[in-house]
């Protein structure tokens, strides 16, 4: 292999820490919000709420510090940062799905889940097609034949 050869970086695994990043700070940005949101609910609107103000602060609160730590990791490139990271989005979106399932009480909110769930999804198979895509990428510029 040459030193030009070694020296070249494949764009796919960039353009998926770039994108991984913005997505991770856009997560870590609303649920900052959502945990602002939760403490400045008015005394009279919180009967009308379902999920308890300070499990909802705590949860937005958890969810808002996992994807700042994943993107701080991305940013600094640390090892294992894309699967980190990859698996917060996982994990959010699967936490998402599971409370509007379990806490939607409204006829037109019970309408959308099948809406929801595949906007979910479709951002999900996005970063798992993604990530193989510059596995793959780096593996042929690795010069790694080997079959998984």
């Amino acid at each position: 292999m040459t030193q030009d050869a070694s020296l070249s970086v494949s764009p796919a695994p960039l353009r998926l820490a770039r994108w991984l990043l913005l997505t991770l700070l856009f997560v870590a940005i609303f649920q900052a919000n959502a945990a602002w949101r939760a403490l400045n609910i008015p005394d009279d609107l919180t009967s009308l709420v379902s999920l308890s103000r300070p499990l909802e602060f705590s949860a937005a609160g958890i969810w808002a510090l996992f994807a700042l730590l994943a993107a701080g990791f991305i940013w600094r490139r640390r090892a294992g940062a894309l699967r980190f990271g990859t698996s917060i989005l996982a994990g959010f979106s699967i936490y998402s799905v599971l409370r509007l399932f379990l806490y939607v009480s409204a006829d037109y909110d019970r309408g959308r889940l099948p809406f929801l769930l595949v906007l979910v999804c479709i951002p999900l198979i996005a970063l798992a097609a993604a990530r193989l895509r510059s596995r793959l990428s780096l593996k042929k510029i690795n010069g790694d034949d080997r079959h998984d």
